[in-house]
């Protein structure tokens, strides 16, 4: 991997773990109400505190190099779930940012990997 490449990919993945790092911690302790009616509406309000601190986890592995392939794996799982969340609930405009998130995630992933997709003999 280039060093131009190797740099791109940590700012990437810089910016978006304190992203989620940020969402995270508002889940956990709750600081935004919009948040907190949101997780009511979709009937997950008993589920916010497990929720934040599963993308804090996830988060945490993402950004060390030994357990990226976890974090991406897990990250992936997440914004999936959000993803679907806001589709079965008819917000498919707000299905933008998580599938967003998804795709910066697994940019990162193939800049850091980039033999992901050949194939072995």
């Amino acid at each position: 991997m280039t060093k131009a490449k190797s740099i791109a990919a940590w700012i990437i993945i810089v910016i978006l773990s304190t992203i989620f790092i940020f969402s995270s911690i508002a889940k956990i302790f709750g600081f935004s109400s919009q948040l907190n009616d949101e997780f009511a509406a979709w009937n997950l309000s008993d589920w916010q505190l497990v929720i934040g601190f599963i993308l804090l986890v996830s988060t945490i592995l993402f950004l060390f190099p030994v357990t990226f392939k976890f974090g991406v794996l897990l990250l992936s799982s997440y914004w999936g779930g959000a993803i679907a969340i806001h589709l079965s609930h008819d917000e498919t405009p707000l299905a933008i940012v998580p599938i967003i998130f998804l795709i910066l995630i697994w940019i990162s992933y193939y800049m850091r990997n980039p033999n992901m997709f050949r194939r072995s003999p």
